[in-house]
């Protein structure tokens, strides 16, 4: 719903996805380490964002790369 809103500002040039924070209790840790929640989670945001998509890595993991392929496999911009 907020990349819906996010589509009709015009002020608005693009969104920052951070899928870096570890908010453990919410289970956040697991979309910035975990490739196929990564792409899970920038999947459903670009398949309603209108808008550049950059996400923000954690870089908490062992190879980032496989993230970073994940993330733009899913549709992010950078």
């Amino acid at each position: 719903e907020v990349a819906d809103r996010l589509n009709d500002i015009d002020e608005i040039d693009g969104v920052e996805l951070n899928i870096s924070c570890p908010n453990v209790k919410a289970g956040g840790i697991v979309f910035g380490t975990d490739p196929q929640a990564a792409s899970e989670v920038v999947s459903l945001v670009r398949s309603r964002l209108t808008k550049p998509l950059i996400v923000k890595l954690t870089p908490n993991v062992t190879d980032i790369t496989v993230i970073a392929r994940a993330v733009e496999d899913a549709g992010a911009d950078a």
